[in-house]
């Protein structure tokens, strides 16, 4: 089965039996993320891949620059291609609301259920500790979690980061320069997760 998801996201990716590829790869997703996720503990990342993957199921993501397209047009099928517009930007603006969702929705997790706990005690020391004992598919690309661990502010300024910038995510839907800080930021900081 992780085969044959991983062959529908390479065709995916290139455009090629885009729709079909783009289909598989969610429904294998659900199973195969629902996996790891199933004991408690959910990722950021697999939950927005999921969405995505059921978003570009639904739009028209081969259009312009496709092994299809190209198929198409060597067969005399010529078709332009596609201006931009709502046609075509719908599923990227859907992403981004996704990602706000999972972000801001963590982070109010975050405050319910430990307040202000959440930084300033020791979870996050506790949660970078816990990383290299291998008891996640999130396996840590590095050690450096346990030099941070080791130092209890820059354990704090890291939880603090990282829920104001879970709750901070949907200003990125509203304005474009706190876009350019925020997105970038989210990426970093799922990165730093996995290192």
């Amino acid at each position: 089965m992780d085969a044959v998801w991983k062959l529908s996201l390479v065709l995916s990716a290139i455009g090629l039996f885009t729709r079909f590829s783009n289909i598989v790869s969610f429904v294998l997703s659900i199973y195969l993320f629902g996996l790891p996720n199933s004991f408690g503990k959910t990722h950021h990342l697999d939950v927005l891949l999921l969405w995505a993957f059921l978003i570009f199921s639904a739009s028209r993501c081969a259009d312009a620059l496709s092994v299809d397209q190209w198929l198409r047009n060597r067969r005399g099928r010529k078709t332009t291609t596609p201006v931009l517009s709502g046609e075509y930007t719908w599923p990227i603006h859907l992403i981004w609301v996704v990602m706000a969702l999972i972000y801001f929705e963590a982070g109010v997790a975050k405050l319910r259920h430990s307040g202000i706990w959440w930084v300033t005690s020791n979870l996050m020391s506790v949660y970078l500790q816990r990383a290299q004992y291998h008891i996640t598919d999130a396996e840590p690309l590095s050690n450096w979690g346990l030099y941070i661990a080791a130092h209890p502010m820059m354990s704090h300024l890291l939880a603090l980061m990282g829920i104001s910038l879970e709750l901070s995510y949907p200003l990125a839907l509203f304005s474009k320069r706190l876009r350019w800080i925020i997105m970038p930021s989210g990426m970093m900081m799922q990165t730093g997760i996995a290192v």
